[in-house]
């Protein structure tokens, strides 16, 4: 059972080999050392349009309210089954992962939905998922699906809201995100809210 099933808020951040970017090192700290609420977030400003490093796109535009509760695809998938299974009822649900092709995503998405875990969730985060793409020289690149055609195969009919490219996950900018925290998901326009503070 996750932390956040006892009311206690866990902390999505970081891995230590990121790079801290200013943009990083502003949400760690405002996730971890201050007592309000982080409020609204959305990516980065970008620097080049032509050629944006962080796009956001709403798979299914919305908004929705819940409890936030989510992290990596593969370790989510996983524990499918097990004391540890995610709950996502009335949840906002957010996913990142790294490396990984999109038939691996298509497989991981497909069993979380096959598993329920998408029936009764209020809204769906698909952060940026660094390299993850076919891979050269293998038999994967006979799939013809870029990861998000898989992300709107699966997830776009759904009927909830679902927005993609939020900087979660293994990027140099990064959302901190407490988890447990009410929250509402702006798939329209790109942005979450955060309404409670992680730590008192």
């Amino acid at each position: 059972m996750h932390p956040a099933e006892h009311g206690l808020v866990t902390f999505h951040v970081s891995i230590i080999l990121s790079k801290f970017t200013d943009f990083t090192q502003k949400y760690f700290r405002k996730a971890l050392f201050e007592t309000q609420p982080i409020g609204k977030v959305t990516n980065p400003a970008e620097n080049n349009e032509l050629r944006p490093s962080h796009t956001l796109r709403a798979i299914r535009p919305g908004t929705a309210t819940g409890r936030l509760i989510g992290g990596n695809l593969t370790l989510i998938s996983n524990t499918l089954g097990t004391p540890d299974e995610i709950e996502t009822r009335d949840r906002v649900l957010f996913l990142e992962d790294v490396d990984e092709e999109p038939y691996r995503i298509d497989r991981m998405l497909t069993h979380l939905r096959l598993a329920g875990k998408f029936e009764h969730v209020a809204g769906i985060i698909f952060g940026e998922c660094q390299d993850c793409r076919a891979k050269d020289y293998k038999p994967s690149n006979a799939i013809p699906y870029r990861l998000g055609e898989v992300l709107d195969n699966i997830l776009g009919g759904l009927k909830v809201l679902v927005l993609y490219g939020l900087t979660i996950g293994h990027t140099d900018d990064q959302l901190t995100l407490p988890q447990g925290v009410t929250t509402t998901l702006d798939a329209t326009n790109g942005t979450l809210e955060l309404k409670e503070p992680g730590v008192q």
